[in-house]
């Protein structure tokens, strides 16, 4: 016989029994019912009487009455089993397309707004009621919809790469993105200086909801690369190559012999005359850092240079089909790309440093003296030739932001680096290597041809009469060796008197606002970017890291699906207030449901414990 139990433990198996009883009375015969009951009253009267002996007896006769009682059949304890759990997973796949929803963040395309492995919780009532795995809404209110907010939305039904996913590790999906609206159904964008100026559809000026104070220290870039999204076909001897900015088909070259190279710019662009026009593409350049070594054999050297120097910064700018070239594929073959100007400005040990102080990069892998771009680690295996070296930093995860350099430990914690810490001092060498691949963290990114089919992630634009990469300013307009630039550029374009080819310089174009420093409506209507009625411009925080509407186009508002409320985990991140414009009240339902599911639960503890303790009490 059990003997032993404590009174609270007794009342504790008291309130267990009557559960029991509640769920298996169908299964009781009438004798084992009755006899069942008349222990059960039994046994709260001793408990109530605190006599443990006859306690501790009733409790080990109703465990020896209910091992009589037959289990219910196989195929019914499997049936009760799939019911719990299908309606478990109805609960959550419910609550989690319509209410909230935790996700992580894979990528640094946020950057710094969201970070590698940060944990969000997500709204998903801030534009209306989302149909449960599919696009679309049972309510949807347009008027939700604000620039600058963050927004969570689906890729299903859009053709868009690697976004095949399982939820839950079984149920195959789509994944879901976080990115950033910069421009909602009927508004017309033009992007200058980093910054992006627009008006809506009634011709207002929007440039103040588009570069809200929060924002101050996020860029936009109007493209991801110079040539877009590419799709070549070949027809007999001819290949062209189809060109789609923005998932719009801005243009083709087709491509005979180096002879016979003609570019073109499709119908509906036909007003935009080159394709450095479109959207404030000529605001904006690519860069790298050159050797002089790799200067003198990669430039033209028509640009009138001013001084010899070990390190300069080389710009591709003003993308054009008028004159397409050939470029070398990393496959090694001659493929037809849009024309690119170019131009240099001698770096000196200062710029350098000034480079240094500003770099971030995305987040990295060391391992034995290789660099991979995090998420990419089987490239230490598999393809250890396309990684970049280097030396005296130990195994580990890292990464720069804005010249400071962190190491990142599991769960997404940093921590930043000594002063002492290698990473802190960078040779020019090593800062030339961060600049150039410090996004991609790949070999193919260095500078190896005049005309390589992959440059650096790393845009340089003026802002201001000023020269900004990285989201800082590299060159202000009164430093010496912009000046000159400046001027060489010109002399550059005046010289060049080609009716067939012209010079076009890099330079200042301004932004588009009229004299009166107000918006300029004919340039951003002229040259700006239209989107679509009943579509949303979702762009990352990271530019240079992010694969946005700048690739896939405009998002249609079916596609959204909720706004993210605040990170949760890691510390250094969580529960700050995000940079976005404050949700309507709509959209904070989320949080209403997280409060009143926590006090439901909080009550149903409290009656579990009253019930617990006062189990067997009878009045006197």
């Amino acid at each position: 016989m059990k003997k032993g139990f404590s009174l609270f433990k007794m009342k504790r198996m008291y309130f267990q029994y009557q559960i029991f009883y509640k769920k298996n009375k169908k299964r009781l015969s009438t004798d084992n019912t009755e006899e069942f009951l008349s222990k059960l009253d039994a046994l709260k009267e001793s408990l109530a009487s605190k006599d443990l002996d006859q306690s501790n007896l009733l409790i080990c006769e109703v465990d020896q009455l209910i091992q009589r009682i037959p289990s219910p059949g196989m195929f019914k304890q499997i049936l009760s089993w799939c019911v719990y759990i299908f309606c478990t997973l109805l609960v959550v796949i419910v609550l989690r397309s319509m209410v909230v929803e935790l996700m992580r963040i894979p990528s640094g395309s946020m950057r710094p707004t969201f970070r590698e492995q940060d944990n969000l919780v997500t709204g998903k009532t801030s534009f209306g009621l989302n149909i449960p795995f599919y696009p679309g809404h049972f309510y949807f209110n347009e008027k939700l919809v604000q620039r600058a907010q963050i927004a969570v939305w689906t890729g299903k039904g859009m053709d868009i790469p690697h976004s095949n996913t399982n939820y839950f590790f079984l149920f195959p999906g789509k994944k879901q993105y976080v990115k950033r609206i910069m421009g909602k159904g009927g508004d017309t964008l033009y992007f200058y200086g980093g910054k992006i100026y627009g008006v809506d559809k009634q011709g207002r000026d929007i440039s103040n909801q588009l570069q809200p104070s929060y924002l101050s220290s996020i860029d936009h870039v109007p493209y991801i690369s110079f040539n877009g999204d590419e799709k070549e076909k070949r027809k007999g001897s001819t290949l062209t190559s189809s060109l789609y900015q923005m998932n719009q088909h801005v243009g083709s070259i087709s491509y005979r012999s180096p002879y016979l190279l003609k570019g073109t710019l499709s119908p509906a662009f036909k007003k935009f005359d080159d394709l450095y026009n479109l959207w404030g593409f000529k605001n904006y350049g690519m860069s790298r850092i050159l050797t002089e070594k790799e200067y003198l054999l990669l430039s033209d050297k028509t640009h009138g240079i001013a001084k010899s120097s070990d390190y300069y910064l080389e710009i591709f700018h003003h993308p054009t089909l008028k004159h397409p070239q050939l470029i070398q594929s990393i496959h090694g073959h001659m493929k037809p790309s849009v024309g690119i100007y170019r131009a240099y400005i001698p770096l000196s040990s200062k710029h350098l440093k000034s480079i240094a102080k500003k770099l971030y990069t995305a987040r990295f892998v060391v391992k034995n003296g290789k660099i991979a771009r995090y998420g990419n680690n089987y490239l230490f295996s598999k393809y250890p030739h396309m990684l970049p070296s280097i030396v005296g930093i130990s195994n580990g995860t890292y990464e720069y932001y804005y010249g400071k350099a962190y190491k990142i430990y599991p769960l997404g914690i940093k921590k930043e680096l000594s002063a002492e810490h290698k990473l802190m001092h960078l040779s020019s060498k090593e800062i030339q290597l961060f600049y150039n691949l410090g996004i991609d963290c790949n070999l193919f990114y260095c500078p190896k041809t005049p005309f390589d089919e992959f440059l650096p992630s790393r845009y340089v634009y003026f802002r201001n009469g000023n020269l900004i990469t990285m989201n800082g300013c590299f060159l202000e307009k009164d430093d010496p060796a912009l000046i000159t630039f400046n001027q060489l550029e010109a002399e550059k374009a005046s010289n060049s008197n080609s009716s067939h080819h012209p010079y076009i310089p890099f330079k200042d174009y301004g932004a588009p606002l009229n004299s009166e420093g107000k918006i300029d409506l004919d340039v951003i209507l002229k040259y700006g970017f239209k989107v679509p009625d009943k579509a949303t411009v979702m762009l990352g925080d990271n530019y240079a890291m992010s694969s946005d509407s700048r690739s896939f186009g405009p998002i249609p508002y079916t596609q959204l699906k909720g706004s993210p409320l605040f990170v949760f985990f890691p510390p250094s991140s969580a529960f700050k207030a995000l940079p976005q414009p404050k949700l309507p009240l709509f959209g904070y339902l989320p949080m209403l449901v997280i409060i009143v599911l926590l006090c439901i639960g909080i009550v149903e503890f409290v009656f579990f414990i009253k019930k617990y303790i006062s189990c067997g009490k009878t009045k006197r």
